[in-house]
C-alpha cells in the first residue's frame, strides 16, 4: 500500500513538530513551502524539497497532487487553484477558539478583551479565511498575567497534540468534521490595531490597562502589533510589566491617574476601584528607564496627576488619524499617482523590525494640523514604501528644543528612524500631503 503524501505550509517550529510527526505515522512530506530562513535551512538537511510560495510549489511539479495538506503559523493565502490540488484534506492551525478570533493577533485581542478562556482550532482550509468546518478545538483558562507571549506558549503546546489527535483520526478513518457557527464569528484583520494608539487610559479600569500591556507583551518576539503606552507629563513611555492593586499595599485611593507612590519597585496610579502599577518602562527606543528619575526630570511627585487628559486625547487623535478611513485605498491610490514624495533629502536609518530592535525619536510638531498631516504622512508614507508591518517616525533635534513643550507625535506602528531638514522640500510636502488626504476624505 502506498505511503500517505503530505505537505506542510508555514513557519516557526512548528512545522517542524509537524514534519517529524507525519514521517512517524508513515508520511510522504513530498515538501515544505516557508518562507522562514532557519526552517528552510533544517528541511533542506533533512532531505526535503523547500519553496518559497505555493504558487512555486505548484510549479515545481509536473501535474502536482498531494493526499494533506497542512499549514501551521502560514501567512499565504491559500487558493481554489491550490486547493484543488489536494486530495483528501487541506488544514489549517489557527490560534483561538474559532469562530472566534479569526484573523491575526489572536492571542493578544483575547487578552485585550478580557477574555477568561481562550483555545486553538485545526480546520478545513476554505477559501474564507478562518471559516472551514473544525478538525479538532481545545479550549483552556487565561491566567491573571497571563501576556500574548505565554499565552501563544499554551496555543503551541495544544497545537502539538491536536495534531497529533488528528493524524491518529487519519489513520482509524474517523475524522470528525465540526461545522463553524457563522453568527459567533469576528475577524481581526492584520491592520487593526489598539483603539486610542494603545496609549493607557488611567480613567478606565486597572484590568483594562493590565489587559493592553499585557496583551501586547510578546517577550523577545518581535512586536508587529503595537505597544503599551502610557503618558507622563507630556512624553510617551512604553510600559514593559504592570500589576494591580490587589499585590500592592496603598491604604487609600485617590481620584483617577493620581501618583499614589513612587519608589525603585515602580509607580503607583490611581484607577477607578485599584491602583495600578507600573513596575517596568522604556523610553520609545526600547531602552528600560529609572522611573523615579522619569518622574524627577518632568517634575511630577506623589498627589500629582501624572499627565494631562488634552495630551493624552492629542496622542491618541495623531496616531489613529485616517487610520482607519473607509477612504483609506482611494487616499492611498491619490498619494501614490502624485508627485508629492521626493524623498532624497530624507535618510533613513535602522531596519524594520520590533521598536526594540531600532532606535528613533519622535518629533515635536508646530500645531495641531501639523500633528494631523504629520501621522497621516507616516502612515501612507509606509504603504507607498511597501512597509505594511511597520512604520517610522520622524526626528529633528531644533524642532524640539524650539517645541519642547508641544506633544510629539508618534506612530502606531515598529518605528524607523527620519531625519528631516526643517528647510527641505519633504517637510513642505508634508502639507500637500495634508491637502491631498484631506480632498480625498471628504471626497
Amino acid at each position: 500500500m502506498p505511503k500517505k503524501t503530505a505537505v506542510v505550509i508555514g513557519s516557526t517550529t512548528l512545522v517542524d513538530f509537524c514534519v517529524k510527526t507525519l514521517q512517524e505515522h508513515d508520511f510522504d512530506v513530498l515538501a515544505v513551502v516557508t518562507t522562514d530562513r532557519q526552517l528552510c535551512s533544517r528541511m533542506k538537511g533533512k532531505g526535503i524539497e523547500v519553496f518559497d510560495s505555493p504558487v512555486a510549489l505548484l510549479e515545481g511539479f509536473e501535474h502536482f497532487r498531494v493526499d494533506y495538506a497542512f499549514s501551521a503559523i502560514n501567512s499565504f493565502i491559500l487558493d481554489k487553484k491550490f486547493l484543488n490540488c489536494v486530495e483528501k484534506l487541506c488544514i489549517n492551525y489557527h490560534d483561538s477558539p474559532l469562530p472566534r478570533y479569526a484573523g491575526t493577533f489572536a492571542t493578544s485581542w483575547a487578552i485585550i478583551n478580557g477574555e477568561k478562556e481562550h483555545g486553538i482550532t485545526w480546520h478545513l482550509v476554505e477559501e474564507r479565511v478562518d471559516a472551514g468546518d473544525i478538525v479538532f478545538q481545545a479550549k483552556f483558562s487565561i491566567d491573571k498575567y497571563e501576556t500574548a507571549q505565554s499565552l501563544n506558549l499554551k496555543c503551541f503546546e495544544h497545537a502539538m497534540v491536536g495534531f497529533k489527535t488528528i493524524l491518529d483520526s487519519i489513520e482509524c478513518g474517523q475524522v470528525l468534521l465540526v461545522k463553524q457557527e457563522s453568527s459567533s464569528r469576528f475577524f481581526y484583520y492584520k491592520d487593526r490595531k489598539p483603539d486610542t494608539g494603545a496609549f493607557i487610559d488611567l480613567k478606565s479600569t486597572c484590568k483594562s490597562a493590565l489587559g493592553l500591556v499585557h496583551g501586547l507583551n510578546f517577550g523577545r518576539v518581535d512586536n508587529r502589533l503595537d505597544s503599551a503606552k502610557v503618558l507622563v507629563g507630556n512624553q510617551a513611555y512604553i510600559v514593559l510589566d504592570a500589576v494591580s492593586g490587589d499585590l500592592i499595599d496603598v491604604a487609600n485611593q485617590s481620584n483617577e491617574n493620581t501618583i499614589l507612590e513612587v519608589s525603585n519597585d515602580g509607580l503607583v496610579v490611581a484607577t477607578p476601584f485599584e491602583p495600578f502599577q507600573i513596575r517596568k518602562m522604556a523610553d520609545l527606543c526600547g531602552r528600560e528607564v529609572n522611573i523615579p528619575d522619569v518622574l524627577n526630570e518632568h517634575g511630577l511627585q506623589v498627589g500629582d496627576n501624572l499627565y494631562d487628559e488634552d495630551n493624552r486625547l492629542l496622542a491618541s487623535h495623531c496616531i489613529s488619524s485616517f487610520r482607519d478611513s473607509y477612504n483609506e485605498g482611494e487616499v492611498t491610490r491619490k498619494l501614490r499617482e502624485s508627485t508629492l514624495f521626493d524623498i532624497s533629502d530624507i535618510e533613513f536609518k535602522g531596519g524594520v523590525r520590533s521598536s526594540f530592535d531600532v532606535e528613533f525619536s519622535s518629533f515635536n510638531w508646530l500645531n495641531n494640523d501639523i500633528n494631523l498631516a504629520a501621522s497621516s504622512f507616516c502612515v501612507f508614507l509606509c504603504k507607498l514604501l511597501g512597509v505594511s508591518s511597520s512604520g517610522f517616525l520622524l526626528s529633528t533635534p531644533l524642532m524640539r528644543a524650539n517645541y519642547r513643550d508641544s506633544f510629539g507625535c508618534i506612530s502606531p506602528f515598529s518605528p524607523l528612524l527620519m531625519d528631516v531638514n526643517l528647510e527641505s522640500q519633504s517637510l513642505s510636502n508634508v502639507y500637500q500631503a495634508y491637502e491631498t488626504l484631506n480632498s480625498a476624505e471628504s471626497g
